[in-house]
């Protein structure tokens, strides 16, 4: 599970949350720099935290399908 904006106070409490539920977490802060499809390589699942610039979103959802 990829989370975008684990740079913000939601990011890390969401990775605390779903980790006790025994996913993997891939944090991500809200501007990440690489190839988005890189970033996600084993991402089965991606949450955006509030707040997330619109751009980034659409370029996390484009590499997603």
């Amino acid at each position: 599970m990829a989370i975008l904006g684990a740079d913000t106070v939601v990011g890390p409490a969401l990775s605390l949350l779903v980790e006790d539920w025994v996913y993997d977490t891939i944090p991500h802060d809200s501007y990440p720099t690489g190839v988005v499809d890189e970033l996600l390589e084993g991402a089965h699942l991606l949450l955006f935290v509030p707040r997330v610039d619109e751009g980034v979103r659409e370029a996390f959802l484009g590499a997603m399908g």
